[in-house]
């Protein structure tokens, strides 16, 4: 059934949805296209998390650019833990039971 019973939920939910996609199929079935396309109507958006599902959801399931939001995959690229230890400068190993 390609998960069609999720058509209920939604349209019986009283409040705006954001669906989150992992996963946009470059090739769907007809009842997997059918369904995304379906969502559209009564979801606030979709959430997608690669430029390439943004051009899936526009390009092969009609989905109207309006309806897609980006966030990109994964953590920024930062410093954890304030910033980096000078190099001459060692930890106590033998504080830390090593």
């Amino acid at each position: 059934d390609h998960g069609e019973y999720v058509l209920d939920l939604i349209r019986a939910v009283t409040m705006p949805v954001a669906v989150t996609l992992h996963t946009v199929l470059p090739s769907p079935s007809e009842p997997q296209r059918r369904i995304l396309k379906d969502m559209e109507k009564h979801v606030a958006c979709f959430v997608v998390m690669a430029h390439k599902a943004v051009e899936l959801l526009e390009d092969v399931y009609g989905i109207a650019p309006s309806k897609i939001r980006f966030i990109p995959h994964g953590a920024p690229n930062a410093p954890f833990g304030g910033p980096p230890r000078p190099s001459h400068v060692r930890p106590d190993l033998t504080k830390q039971g090593y």
